[in-house]
C-alpha cells in the first residue's frame, strides 16, 4: 500500500473513531437543565430491562434509554408519548397507550418516533432529541415497540423502522397488517414532569 493511500486510509478510521466518540459524548454529556431517571418497564411478558433519562431544557427535551433482554438481530423503534394534561385521559391521570387514539377527534396522547434499531446483540441504546417543552404537570413515556426480523421488502422495512405498524393508529402511514409482524409495545418508562 504506497504512503499516500495508508495515509488516507488512516485518517478515515480517526475520523470514523472521532464521530462515534462525539456521538457517545453527547449522549453521555452533562444535562444543564431537569434531568428525570426512570426504569423501563416490560410490557406484554417480554422481560425486557432498562433505564430511560431525560434532560429537559429551554431547547427541549432530550433522551437516552438503555434496554436489555432484548432479541439480536430484530427491529425495534423508540417512540415519544406525550400527554399535556393527564386529567384528560380516558381514565383521568392515568394515561394509557389507549389515550394517543381515543376519542378518534381529539386524543390527548401525541407521539412520535424517537430512534429505532435493529439489535446487534440482546441490548440497544436508543437516543432522541425533541423541540417540545413540556407542560407542569404533563407525562411523557418513552416507549420500545418491537417489530420483529428485518423484512426484505423495502417498503415494509421502512414500516418497519419508521412507524409503529399498530394499525389501529391508522393505515398506511403507521403500518398494516399486510406488513406481516406489525409493532407489539415491549416495554416503556414514564415522566411525571412537575
Amino acid at each position: 500500500m504506497s504512503r499516500k493511500l495508508w495515509l488516507l486510509a488512516a485518517v478515515s478510521l480517526l475520523s470514523m473513531i472521532a464521530f462515534s466518540s462525539t456521538s457517545a459524548m453527547a449522549a453521555d454529556e452533562k444535562c444543564k437543565g431537569t434531568k428525570l431517571t426512570a426504569p423501563l418497564l416490560a410490557e406484554n411478558d417480554s422481560g425486557v430491562t432498562g433505564t430511560a433519562t431525560i434532560c429537559i431544557t429551554a431547547g427541549g427535551v432530550r433522551a437516552q434509554v438503555q434496554a436489555g433482554n432484548l432479541t439480536a438481530g430484530n427491529d425495534y423503534t423508540l417512540w415519544f408519548i406525550y400527554f399535556d394534561e393527564p386529567s384528560q385521559c380516558v381514565v383521568p391521570g392515568a394515561c394509557t397507550d389507549a389515550d394517543v387514539f381515543t376519542p378518534t377527534n381529539d386524543p390527548e396522547g401525541v407521539f412520535g418516533r424517537y430512534d429505532s434499531t435493529t439489535a446487534i446483540g440482546t441490548s440497544a441504546t436508543f437516543l432522541g432529541h425533541s423541540g417540545l417543552i413540556p407542560s407542569s404537570g404533563s407525562v411523557i413515556s418513552l416507549e420500545i415497540v418491537a417489530h420483529g426480523a428485518p423484512d426484505s421488502d423495502g417498503k415494509h422495512r421502512a414500516r418497519q423502522l419508521l412507524t409503529p405498524q399498530i394499525p389501529i393508529l391508522g393505515a398506511p402511514g403507521l403500518g398494516t397488517e399486510s406488513d406481516g409482524t406489525v409493532g407489539n409495545p415491549i416495554a416503556a418508562a414514564q415522566f411525571t414532569i412537575q
